[in-house]
């Protein structure tokens, strides 16, 4: 078994250089509940239950803070949900893929200035496939 570690992040069929180490996505399952429902005598039936308002997938990353990604990432933002983002990563098993639908950057992003500087991204999309 080999870690992920150098995976390609498509934004709209387009490579976008990222930072090393920064992408990172969850799948959009969504949170679940445990209740407990009575069923007498001290006994308890486990009830269990979906959070239909929390099944949306998150992709994240960092870029380089360039005049390009900023123009790149104000595009994204003003494109709202009709992003595409991939996530390919390369194993000796094969391919890791996961798509990310109708993304959009929900929050307003942030620009850092300096010689390090890094602009985090955050979309939020349909579960990823």
């Amino acid at each position: 078994m080999i870690q992920l570690s150098d995976a390609t992040f498509q934004v709209n069929n387009e490579a976008v250089a990222t930072i090393p180490n920064t992408i990172a996505f969850t799948e959009g399952l969504g949170e679940q509940s445990m209740k407990a429902a009575s069923i007498g005598g001290g006994g308890v039936e486990p009830i269990f239950a979906n959070d239909l308002e929390s099944s949306f997938s998150m992709v994240k990353t960092e870029l380089p803070s360039t005049p390009e990604n900023i123009e790149l990432v104000k595009s994204w933002k003003i494109n709202r949900n009709n992003n595409v983002v991939q996530i390919i990563g390369e194993t000796l098993e094969g391919t890791m893929t996961r798509t990310f639908a109708r993304a959009a950057l929900t929050s307003d992003y942030e620009v850092g200035i300096g010689s390090d500087a890094t602009i985090p991204v955050e979309f939020k999309s349909s579960p990823a496939v």
